[in-house]
């Protein structure tokens, strides 16, 4: 039984090393994004699938599941990481079961805290709206002027801050969503996700029905 689990264990460590393997670097993201046609060119008509650099949510779930990994067991696990009472973990950790989906889930307002040492340099980037051309734009400038190593942050006390609304308006926001988490993924402790701002769940739920398709 020991050895079965020790194997179970081994065997579920390969298969998502191997599936974080598959995933895109910067350069290869980046390259696929700017072949998407501009927000403005599609005068509110979605993007042919065909030229979509994430066609299914299938290669979204692998960065997605990276970052519930990391968020359980991170900060937000620890109850001195919260202003006030931190929320119930049963609920707020369930990505099965949503507050506007399931009438018995409480809507959980939360505030974490966020001290930055003296020293730290932040890079606060506000409403991105579904526009990826954007955002990559300013990763392109971090990375040039050596800040970012691809998605990767070089110096420990450099910091992104991402004020929220990060879908709605533009078509890209799936697009959008899995930058941040690649971001996330890895600089764990250095890119701050604030959840806040509109999003247009029926835009949302109409994207994703298109892209399984």
């Amino acid at each position: 039984m020991i050895r079965a689990t020790a194997f179970m264990v081994a065997f579920l460590t390969l298969s998502r090393l191997a599936a974080q393997e598959k995933l895109p670097d910067y350069a290869a993201w980046a390259t696929a994004c700017a072949k998407l046609p501009a927000n403005r060119t599609l005068r509110g008509k979605p993007p042919d699938n065909a030229v979509l650099p994430l066609r299914t949510f299938a290669e979204f779930d692998q960065a997605l599941e990276g970052f519930h990994v990391e968020e359980r067991r991170g900060p937000l696990a620890k109850a001195d990481a919260w202003v006030g009472k931190p929320p119930d973990a049963k609920v707020f950790f369930d990505a099965t079961r949503s507050w506007y989906g399931d009438a018995d889930v409480p809507f959980q307002p939360f505030a974490e805290k966020l001290v930055l040492p003296s020293d730290a340099v932040a890079v606060v980037l506000g409403d991105l709206h579904g526009d990826i051309r954007s955002l990559l734009r300013v990763l392109d400038e971090l990375n040039r002027k050596k800040i970012l190593d691809g998605f990767k942050l070089r110096d420990a006390k450099h910091h992104l801050i991402f004020l929220g609304d990060y879908t709605d308006r533009g078509h890209y926001g799936t697009e959008v969503l899995y930058t941040l988490l690649r971001l996330k993924a890895a600089n764990a402790r250095q890119v701050h996700l604030v959840r806040i701002g509109s999003v247009r769940r029926p835009r949302a739920a109409q994207e994703a029905s298109r892209r399984n398709q």
